[in-house]
């Protein structure tokens, strides 16, 4: 037996191919899936950089990495690029029926950005979920513009310092403000529709003038949650009363915008809790992106009087699978910090790297603690 290093590393490297290509073939979807992506300037050969993009696809909770290929810039047409590549060659372009992304205009542009580009590609009209986070940070930096001024800098010296005396800042004393619940419910996919108009009467109200007046300009740009599509999550949300709920169905037979808007501009006349006024018959396709077939399959509590959805199978299903829907964009977040962490590390070969990602993702699912426990289960 040989122990020279070059034998080691050419078995390691047919370890990892095994791997992946073993991952690759297990990975058999039957259900609707959502595009996740991000792009980030990495160091490459050199002293160069290059664009990386994590493609990660999610599904009733889970997610699954594609891979974050290089490529030469960083626009919304090397991002469609990589996308499409990475979906078609994992033979899943059928199953992609929504796509999550940062609000950025590489990826919302109108003609040239990414998720167009992906839509022209894939000839088919999908559903538009900008990160709700990203949304969200939008207007906090603006706020935090105009009262602490805006700064030149990648880092701010305030945020800096609070970091470096974290550990020594007692949490007892945190009282939460209460427009703070918009951020920890940022996650939840159901909550997102009434919780943006909440946001916007919370705003209207509020004090400050000048703060509520930044926090609405920044706000009011993004309010993607109340389009034709995504504002039939409030089907499942329980703040939701019944009579809305009838209303919402009843306005399943408006005919779709033909100016569909993916982002929903309000006037002052526009009701701040009626969530119904901006359902069309486009709002059906959100059932789609919850399950196959999913149109039809919503006819059967849709027909029903709302009082009884919760005993209904079919409404419960569709709930559960609107509750784990991902609507941040996390997910091809960690696989950025996944390839900064192997980037320059173990393989300079692009299909070794790749590999490399598809293993170490795959195991960090399968043992997500370094503890008895979670090895037990990954293994029994």
């Amino acid at each position: 037996m040989s122990f020279s290093r070059s034998t080691i590393r050419r078995y390691r490297a047919s370890g990892r191919k095994q791997a992946a290509e073993t991952d690759r073939k297990s990975f058999s979807p039957d259900e609707p899936l959502l595009l996740h992506w991000d792009g980030k300037l990495l160091p490459d050969v050199q002293n160069t950089t290059a664009s990386r993009i994590a493609i990660v696809v999610t599904f009733n909770g889970q997610e699954k990495l594609l891979g974050v290929p290089k490529k030469e810039r960083e626009t919304g047409e090397a991002q469609a690029e990589a996308c499409l590549e990475a979906i078609k060659s994992w033979n899943v372009e059928k199953l992609v029926k929504g796509l999550v992304f940062d609000t950025s205009a590489s990826n919302t542009g109108l003609h040239r950005g990414a998720c167009v580009r992906i839509e022209d590609e894939l000839e088919q009209e999908l559903v538009w979920i900008a990160c709700r986070h990203h949304v969200l940070e939008i207007m906090l930096s603006d706020v935090f513009s105009l009262i602490c001024g805006s700064t030149g800098s990648p880092e701010t010296i305030l945020f800096k310092r609070f970091k470096k005396q974290w550990r020594s800042i007692s949490l007892n004393d945190f009282i939460p403000a209460p427009e703070s619940i918009f951020w920890h419910e940022a996650p939840m996919a159901v909550r997102a529709p009434f919780n943006d108009l909440q946001l916007m009467k919370v705003l209207k109200e509020y004090p400050h003038e000048k703060v509520a007046h930044a926090a609405q300009a920044a706000i009011s740009r993004h309010l993607w949650y109340l389009s034709e599509h995504l504002i039939g999550l409030s089907l499942f949300d329980d703040r939701i009363d019944t009579e809305t709920k009838k209303n919402m169905v009843q306005n399943f037979q408006c005919p779709k915008k033909q100016d569909f808007s993916r982002r929903i501009v309000l006037s002052d006349e526009t009701p701040i809790s009626n969530v119904a006024s901006f359902v069309t018959e486009r709002t059906l396709d959100i059932f789609d992106v919850l399950t196959l077939d999913g149109k039809e399959r919503a006819q059967l509590f849709l027909s029903k009087d709302p009082k009884t959805w919760k005993d209904d199978e079919v409404f419960i299903t569709m709930r559960d699978r609107a509750i784990n829907m991902k609507v941040v964009n996390d997910s091809a977040e960690r696989a950025i910090v996944l390839i900064e962490r192997y980037n320059e590390s173990i393989t300079q070969n692009e299909d070794q790297k790749q590999y490399l990602l598809q293993v170490v993702a795959a195991h960090r699912k399968k043992l997500p603690t370094a503890s008895k426990a979670a090895m037990m289960k990954g293994y029994k």
